[in-house]
């Protein structure tokens, strides 16, 4: 942000909901969404991404004040059902373990960073806000990781694991949130939330790839439904 322009001054009113942001994106999302992994899988975090566009529009609602139509409230409905099919094709089952209940807290976390975020992403710009919050948010949590980590052993760390680390934070970081802020200055709240959806669509694709799996007919009904819960909450 500082080689591409002189940094933007953040109005005095604005660092209230700017330290906020921090705390909601670093602390509130990331640390318990990595946290709540240790006692629940991947797959089954996947399933409560489902959840997040619904978190999204709750908190719209009055923050926003977006309205409530059928096109988004079914649309919401027919995402989280083809979630729940792909998922289910996958043998995820639909208990809930404490680790599901922490990551649903990440997920909560996301929809008010994402709802709180959009006047000041209109004001100042996606990458501005991105930069500044996660700023921020890494500031507020330093004082408990250093504590954290004082057992660390960086030399325990192996190559790829260390290049894992270097994806999460270059890539679901650094560009995943400022394209999701990015969006968010064009879109309303909701309307941007249920392309989440689609993240576990592309998961399940990306694992015939990766680790061989074969996917079903219910992978693809599950997509489908998907999709079409997308078309229908863009839908005026």
């Amino acid at each position: 942000l500082r080689l591409r322009n002189p940094l933007p001054r953040i109005q005095r009113q604005d660092w209230g909901r700017l330290l906020l942001l921090g705390l909601l994106v670093i602390p509130g999302n990331q640390l318990l969404f990595l946290y709540g992994l240790q006692f629940t899988t991947s797959a089954r975090a996947a399933l409560w991404f489902g959840a997040t566009p619904i978190f999204v529009f709750i908190a719209a609602l009055p923050l926003l004040g977006e309205r409530a139509t059928w096109q988004k409230v079914v649309g919401m409905l027919l995402s989280l059902a083809g979630v729940l099919v792909v998922l289910r094709a996958g043998g995820v089952e639909l208990t809930l373990l404490t680790g599901d209940l922490i990551v649903l807290a990440a997920e909560a976390s996301c929809a008010v960073y994402t709802v709180l975020g959009r006047p000041l992403v209109r004001r100042y710009g996606a990458l501005t806000i991105t930069a500044y919050a996660l700023v921020v948010g890494t500031l507020i949590y330093l004082p408990f990781g250093l504590y954290l980590a004082r057992g660390f052993q960086p030399a325990a760390i192996t190559l790829p694991s260390w290049l894992g680390l270097a994806y999460l934070a270059i890539g679901t970081s650094v560009i995943g949130y400022s394209l999701w802020y990015w969006g968010l200055r064009r879109l309303e709240a909701t309307k941007l939330a249920i392309f989440q959806n689609l993240e576990v669509v592309a998961g399940a694709a990306l694992s015939v790839w990766l680790v061989g799996e074969v996917l079903g007919s219910e992978y693809f009904l599950g997509s489908l439904l998907v999709i079409i819960g997308v078309i229908v909450t863009q839908r005026r």
